[in-house]
């Protein structure tokens, strides 16, 4: 019994740093992920509508936001160095940030102020009809 009870926090902070780290890492893979996939989508000009310009970036947002499953409150921006004619064999950059959530909130002193974020960039297959630079929230 005193040897379980010595060796119990230590159990519990383990059992409790792997739930949360693996939260936070899949957290991190979900942001990589969306901004690889909105990367690729802006790439080819990707048109869920016929509007162009700020409606269009809206959209784009929003289907990045939907491939995204663990992070809700995230920051999305397109941007490009050749903005704001971007045209074919450009590049343009897709960034996808997010504060991570905590599912216990047993680690909160290290976890508190952790930002995820990832940007990919993409070379341009078509001329994008998009509003650049453009920052959405989801």
């Amino acid at each position: 019994m005193v040897e379980f009870a010595i060796v119990m926090p230590f159990l519990v902070i383990l059992l409790f740093g792997i739930f949360e780290f693996g939260y936070v890492f899949g957290q991190h893979l979900d942001v990589r992920h969306g901004a690889r996939e909105g990367s690729r989508l802006a790439s080819v000009n990707f048109a869920p509508t016929s509007e162009q310009g700020e409606a269009r970036s809206a959209a784009l947002v929003a289907e990045i936001c939907n491939g995204m499953s663990l992070v809700t409150e995230s920051t999305v921006s397109l941007a490009s160095d050749q903005a704001p004619a971007v045209s074919q064999g450009d590049f343009v950059v897709v960034t996808v940030q997010s504060e991570a959530e905590q599912v216990t909130g047993f680690f909160s002193p290290v976890l508190s102020d952790l930002t995820l974020r990832s940007a990919v960039e993409m070379r341009v297959e078509a001329a994008l009809e998009y509003s650049i630079p453009y920052e959405g929230t989801c």
